[in-house]
């Protein structure tokens, strides 16, 4: 890895192309539970790539919520939202614990009735953020690694989220279908 990219992994510095970043993610992303789809979509993306192709919005989407997930600090699984205006990325989550807390792959998760309580999932940091910096989240969608359990599902819902698509299924919920469903809003579960 260049220096450059471990600069920009570390925040020091910026990446100069996504491929240099799927690639430097990649490298140093640990394996998980529930990463191989992960890690598949951000190959995959690297392959259009390299063949100097451009990906479609799909693959790109799923990809970069892929490459999100990477950053998790869960040693469970590494989840990652992208939420969306169109086109536009607005803001991004991950599961992780709170900024300046212990991470769980730095002493191990907090579990309580089968549960990481150490962090928070994507979604919650996502909107979190968005609320936090005065970004509006009414009538975007998000693409995730995972799809929503119920807390977050009502959560996305109730922060104005219209759509949902995922690369993998967690603690999948009726609720969490119905309650789009009810209000005609996509949920759906990607295929790249």
């Amino acid at each position: 890895m260049t220096g450059e990219h471990e600069a920009a992994l570390k925040g020091e510095a910026p990446v100069q192309s996504p491929e240099a970043l799927a690639r430097a993610v990649l490298r140093r992303s640990r394996e998980r539970p529930g990463d191989a789809v992960v890690r598949a979509t951000v190959r995959k993306l690297l392959e259009v790539w390299e063949r100097g192709e451009k990906p479609s919005k799909a693959l790109y989407r799923a990809g970069m919520a892929s490459i999100v997930a990477m950053r998790a600090s869960c040693d469970g699984a590494g989840v990652g939202a992208v939420f969306m205006h169109g086109d536009r990325i607005v803001t991004t989550g991950v599961n992780g614990a709170l900024a300046g807390d212990d991470e769980c792959f730095q002493h191990g998760c907090d579990m309580v009735n089968g549960n990481c309580v150490r962090t928070s999932h994507a979604e919650v940091n996502g909107i979190a953020f968005a609320a936090a910096e005065g970004i509006s989240l009414k009538g975007a969608t998000t693409t995730q690694s995972h799809g929503p359990c119920w807390p977050c599902g009502k959560l996305l819902l109730t922060a104005g989220i219209r759509g949902v698509e995922y690369l993998e299924e967690y603690k999948p919920d009726p609720r969490v279908v119905d309650a789009f469903a009810r209000r005609g809003f996509p949920l759906k579960r990607l295929e790249v």
